[in-house]
């Protein structure tokens, strides 16, 4: 059984999202999500959780301490975090050196990378890949790329993924 913790602006629903869907998914009954808004990040005992998801519009200060067997983040934030404690990061954003990204936009959809080796929850190695094309409607492309990255961490193949 898997742990994840969100840690997410209040009216963001980035769980909400990754709950919704994993549910859709033969994994979802091995996973428990919490939810934590930033501003109550001190509620979040991060030390028995398997993955923490960090929003893009999460707030928290340098001093936070996070910790988790895996953490997925932006990786604008990469660089600002202090006190990590951690077995990887993974990072998802519009950069070169970020793990997941967008490598295409269009008005017909969104192609999601991995731009490197994915090393799921249960040990599993994803290679590099892109996935299959999706529709971009409503979610921003970093959102879909968190959904996509959490959903592929705890073991949904990457070819049954849509949103």
């Amino acid at each position: 059984m898997f742990c994840l913790a969100v840690l997410e602006s209040e009216d963001e629903k980035l769980a909400e999202a990754v709950t919704r869907l994993m549910k859709k998914s033969a994994k979802w009954h091995n996973t428990s999500v919490l939810i934590s808004c930033s501003d109550k990040f001190g509620f979040l005992n991060t030390s028995d959780i398997d993955l923490l998801i960090i929003s893009p519009n999460a707030h928290f200060t340098k001093k936070t301490d996070l910790s988790a067997k895996c953490i997925l983040l932006p990786g604008t934030l990469l660089d600002s975090l202090n006190g990590v404690e951690s077995d990887y990061v993974i990072t998802y954003g519009m950069s070169p050196r970020d793990t997941v990204t967008a490598s295409s936009i269009s008005d017909d959809g969104i192609v999601i990378t991995l731009q490197r080796e994915l090393v799921t929850l249960s040990g599993e190695i994803l290679e590099r890949q892109d996935l299959p094309k999706m529709p971009l409607r409503l979610p921003p492309p970093e959102k879909m790329m968190v959904v996509i990255s959490a959903l592929l961490l705890i073991g949904v193949p990457p070819d049954t993924i849509s949103i």
